[in-house]
């Protein structure tokens, strides 16, 4: 890509520790919030994992944490409930994310999943 070339963000949607919007995103960015305190203590974070060795120890102390976010409805993207309890957990997340980046564009993507399944069986190329 070259430098003088114009590009167009068309939505945008963010998961950040004290920001789970966009709208508060920004917000601590303009207020200079500092989101790294000390490692809660619902958080296991245990060294012990087959094969561990000394430099593979986590020492630090603080970073930024994700609190709970909005719970995952997994009929809203067709998935069955039961196959949530094997996804990880970051998977969803992301999947909510692009969805909320998806709606900030003004994209319909009931459509647009529409539209590639009738693609898809008229036998184009999609």
């Amino acid at each position: 890509m070259k430098t003088n070339e114009a590009i167009a963000i068309v939505g945008m949607a963010c998961v950040f520790p004290d920001a789970p919007d966009l709208e508060s995103f920004w917000e601590n960015i303009l207020e200079g919030k500092d989101s790294i305190r000390p490692i809660p203590g619902d958080r296991n974070i245990d060294n012990s994992w087959p094969g561990a060795i000394k430099s593979d120890q986590i020492v630090c102390t603080h970073g930024g944490f994700l609190k709970n976010h909005q719970p995952f409805s997994p009929i809203e993207y067709g998935i069955m409930p039961k196959v949530c309890e094997k996804v990880d957990p970051e998977q969803l997340l992301i999947l909510q994310t692009v969805d909320r980046a998806f709606k900030d564009a003004g994209l319909d993507i009931e459509k647009m999943i529409y539209d590639i399944q009738i693609q898809s069986l008229d036998g184009e190329d999609i």
